[in-house]
């Protein structure tokens, strides 16, 4: 089988590039922007971390002590009550009720 293959492999399009040339300290500084990016990463991680453990331990922020996840709420409650049914996802309930597909199978209104 091997001899066989090499006859329909097809040869590359670009050649190959040439090795990067290496570069001194300069571009693994300490600019402003390296930072800033830095800085932004960690905030975002925070908000997505801060909502977790609101859900999680009911702090009061969002989610009261009662509703929290270790108390037998549910995370995802508040979102799913706003979705009552799937055709009203994205703004598209019109052309998706009207879908063949729905109108023979009303349990996917």
């Amino acid at each position: 089988m091997a001899i066989t293959e090499a006859r329909h492999q097809k040869a590359p399009l670009l050649p190959a590039a040439p090795p990067a040339a290496q570069t001194t300290g300069a571009t693994t500084g300490t600019d402003p922007a390296r930072y800033v990016w830095a800085a932004a990463r960690v905030a975002v991680g925070w908000v997505f971390l801060w909502a977790f453990l609101d859900k999680l331990f009911g702090w009061g922020f969002a989610t009261p002590a009662a509703k929290a996840w270790i108390n037998g709420g549910s995370p995802t409650t508040g979102f799913l009550k706003a979705l009552t049914r799937a055709g009203e996802t994205f703004g598209l309930g019109g052309r998706w009720a009207a879908t063949p597909l729905v109108r023979r199978f009303p349990i996917l209104r």
